[in-house]
This record gives C-alpha cells, structure tokens and sequence, in this order.
C-alpha cells in the first residue's frame, strides 16, 4: 500500500504540470538531416557555438599560497609536487590518491579535518540517485521478487494445459518445447536451483545453465535450428542485486531474482528477420514467432497476466517502457490481423500477411540494439532492428539510445558505414542540449565523422517524436523530462513548436524531478 501511495502522491503533483506532449515535425527533421548530410566539426561549431570557453591553462594566476586555508589543505592532504603543480596551473588537481569509496565518505574527511567545502552538483545527484536505488530496491524486495515467482508458477502450472490444448497440431511441438525451456530456465534461476523441462529436452536446459554460470558468450541453437550468437556474461549480477539484507528466514540478496529478470528481458524470440549476413531461416523464424504466441496465450489465460502487469507497471514508471514487442502488444496486432491461435502462424499466407503488419507497425519497433549480430560493413544504410518479443523487455532510456545511434553501424558518412565502436559520454551531453561538450569532441567527430547524427539528436531529445521515429510513448515521455532542461541551454531550438517552447519552462521543476526517479537522464 505505501508503494501505491507513493506513485499516487507523485503522479497527482506531476500529472497537471507534464500531461501535454510536446510536437516534432518530422518533416523538418528529414529535411534537417538532408541538410547536415557530411556536416563537419567546424559546421557544427558554427550552428551551435558554445557560451563558454574553457582554458586548459592560467597565465599569471596567483600562487594557492594566497588563498585562505592554503596550510591547512597542503599539510593535511598531503599534496605532493606534481599535485601542487597541476593546482597552481588550473586552480583544480584531481587526484586517485586522495579517492574516497563514496560522497558520504569523502565529505566526512573534509570534516574530520576542518577543511573548506564545496558543495557539487553531482554530490547532490549522488544522493538523489542513491535515494532512487534504495526506493527501487525496496519495491523489488517487498513486492516485484514475490510478484514474479507467483507469476512463474502460474504460468509452468498452465503449461500441461496448453499442451492439451495443441496435442492435435504434432507442428506446434517444437515450439511448445522453446515455451517450456523459457519458462523452466526462469523458475530454475529465480530458484537458484536446475528445475526438470516438462516436455523439452533436458540436456539443452543444462547445457543454457552452464553458459549462464560461465557467463560467457556463446553460440546456442535456442529456439532455432542454427545457433545465434548469446552473451551469457549480462547475468552478472551486479549493483544493488548483490546487497545482502535480513529477513526472518535468514540472509537474501536479489541476485536470484536479478538472473531471472535478466532471462525475460535479454532472452527473445526474434519474429522478423534479424540484421546479418549470415541468412536466417524463415523456418526458426516461424517457429519463434509461434513459440510467441503460444507463450502469450499462457499468460493470458492463467494469473500471471494481473502479475505481468502489475511487475511491468512498476518497471515502466521507475525506469521507463519496453522497448520490443510486449505481451499487449503482441495480442494486439494478432486480433488486428486475424490470428486466433497461435496454429493459424502454421499457414503459410497468414504467417506473411503478420509478418508484414509487424514490419509497418511503429508499436512493435525496437530502437536499441541488444542482440549479437554480424552485420556488412559495407552497406550504405544503417541496419534495421528486428521485431524482438521478451515478456519483461528491455527498458528504452535515452541515454542508451543516443549512445547507440552513434556508434557502427549507425554512422554513415560519404555512403559508407564508419567503424566507432565506442561513443564518449560527452555525446548525451550534447544530444541534451549542453553545447559546452562540443568543443570536447572536435576530436571524435573529425575522426569517425559523425557530426549528422550527433546533430540530428540534439534536435530529437528536445521534442516529442511519433511514427516511425520512435516508440512513441517511451520517447516522447523522455523527451518532455529533456525538454525542460533543454530549455535554458537552447530557447531558439528551431525544431520547437512555439507551443513547446511556451510551456517548457512552466513543466521544468516537475520534469527536473522525474528526471532523477529515471536515474537515466544523468547517467552517463
């Protein structure tokens, strides 16, 4: 109950100040993009000039001798010469010896030793940000870990049922066997204990326990005749997963919980054609799209579909919305185009007429790559995501997407695709609207030359996105959280309706705060 008040309390003070969607014109981005089709550095410079100019240097600047507390500070932090050397040219030295384990840490040293203070922005983000893990991690404790396993349990219970229900249709059978493997494979990690398949083989779901132990990548024949290519290492658990805390029962972690969620999130069933060079045959494909199906029909016809949506409610409010095909949406689109049961996929026409609704429909869209593939380096267009059904989903944050869109294969400079295979944090400062960090990549972008698609973000996160761009209630939420932040940096962003522009400093407080209980926006 206090975690539903919370969200009410929350949703009650926000909802008047962020209802309105702000407007994109898609047309102005085209045309926008087509306009900065090999911009350089040096144009982007120009376009976006930064207000501040940093110096690396201080031409006759003051000795630190002369400011206060000067032999309080050198004496009880010990600064060596280098040390001293860097403070006197820049005013500043950071330095690894001095490091602390966290702010808390660092701040009570300062006090301890009775020196000056400094109060940071990111010391203030920290302990938002830490507030935001200790609320999350409650809610996954007292409710989203107990949630699960009844949800998991429901639907391997029902399982027997939706066997029956196709022991007619002998083509069904590997399919139902992949159902079997997901759901056996999700109870056996949230158990911490190898549970026995039902109806698929056991040697394959030891073998996907292996990996998962290994924590390795691998190439695996899941859900399909010719392997893919898995990287088992994501099940590594991690940050406050692996926090141990008392119950009555004795010491628990959410490790468990994390492998499991990690499952239903990371492992698919692909239902379009993967990117690639190697084929895939439209046979697996079929096959995963029926698994789907069938995997969707359990969920809906037990108790694990109040569960789902009460897990995925959560999960889309404290971190953001799935960015793959859903259950809904897959029951959706499925009524829309006359599949009743997942046999009618076994015909060959309806499986092509479905096959083409997904490909055109915006809702099934994926917008952040997840998926190992081996794609030509030599086409002139960036790759086409898959339609990729996972129960729980992957969560689109913004962050991710910038950080994703400019990197290989998505950088296309003089009909060529550019091989970076790291982005620099300092692309989201930019692509939110931080013009300063521009100066800082004169490097990275006249090496990989992406200066298009870095521009062509910095006008997307500033405004609402729909059709084809994006997943629209999932960016469009982000963009309204970056387009009060936006505001102060750029009020002349000319991809701005006036209607956007007028109502962005009144929505800013409420979007600042949202911002923090993503714990995206700031991330990198």
């Amino acid at each position: 109950m206090r975690y539903r008040a919370l969200f009410f309390s929350i949703g009650l003070l926000f909802s008047s100040m962020w209802a309105q969607p702000t407007a994109f014109d898609f047309t102005a981005y085209s045309n926008y993009l087509n306009q900065h089709e090999n911009i350089d550095y040096s144009g982007l410079a120009a376009e976006f000039p930064a207000p501040i100019h940093y110096y690396s240097s201080l031409e006759n600047s003051p000795s630190p001798v002369q400011f206060a507390y000067w032999d309080s500070i050198k004496i009880k932090l010990k600064l060596t010469p280098d040390e001293l050397t860097l403070l006197k040219r820049n005013h500043f030295v950071v330095t690894e010896r001095l490091s602390e384990y966290n702010f808390g840490s660092a701040y009570y040293q300062i006090f301890g030793k009775d020196l000056p203070v400094m109060v940071t922005t990111d010391f203030i983000l920290h302990g938002l940000h830490q507030s935001y893990d200790k609320i999350l991690l409650e809610l996954e404790i007292g409710e989203l870990e107990p949630y699960l396993h009844r949800a998991l349990t429901a639907l391997r219970g029902g399982f027997a049922d939706l066997t029956a229900r196709y022991s007619q249709v002998p083509e069904l059978l590997p399919a139902l066997q992949d159902v079997d493997v997901y759901l056996t494979m999700a109870m056996s990690l949230l158990e911490n204990e190898l549970q026995a398949p039902n109806l698929a083989s056991p040697d394959l779901v030891r073998r996907i326990w292996i990996l998962i132990e290994q924590q390795i990548m691998a190439e695996e024949a899941l859900f399909t005749t010719q392997p893919r290519i898995y990287d088992f290492s994501q099940f590594t658990v991690r940050g406050h997963y692996d926090f141990t805390y008392y119950t009555p029962n004795g010491e628990k972690n959410l490790g468990n919980y994390f492998k499991a969620m990690m499952w239903l999130s990371q492992i698919d069933f692909l239902i379009t054609l993967p990117p690639g060079v190697y084929p895939f045959p439209l046979a697996d494909l079929q096959r995963q799209s029926i698994a789907a199906m069938l995997l969707n029909e359990l969920i809906f016809t037990t108790d694990a579909s109040v569960l789902y949506d009460k897990i995925d409610d959560v999960l889309q409010f404290m971190v953001g919305d799935s960015d793959n095909l859903t259950p809904h949406e897959l029951q959706q689109l499925a009524a829309a185009n006359g599949i009743a049961n997942p046999a009618d996929l076994l015909d060959p026409v309806q499986f092509a007429n479905f096959q083409q609704a997904l490909k055109t429909n915006a809702m099934a869209g994926q917008q952040i790559l997840s998926n190992i593939f081996i794609l030509d380096p030599f086409s002139s267009e960036p790759d086409t995501l898959p339609v990729s059904y996972r129960v729980m989903g992957q969560r689109f944050v913004l962050d991710s997407y910038v950080l994703g869109n400019l990197v290989f294969p998505n950088i296309v400079y003089q009909q060529q695709k550019i091989w970076r295979p790291m982005p620099d944090p300092l692309d989201v400062m930019f692509a939110l609207g931080n013009v300063n960090a521009l100066p800082l990549l004169e490097k990275e972008i006249e090496t990989y030359h992406y200066g298009r698609e870095l521009a062509g973000l910095n006008g997307i996160t500033g405004a609402g996105m729909t059709g084809e761009m994006a997943r629209s209630s999932s960016l469009q939420g982000r963009s309204r959280v970056n387009g009060g932040l936006r505001a102060g940096f750029r009020p002349d962003e000319r991809l701005w309706t006036e209607g956007a522009r007028q109502d962005a400093h009144d929505r800013w407080l409420a979007d600042f705060c949202l911002s923090f209980l993503s714990n995206k926006v700031f991330a990198a």
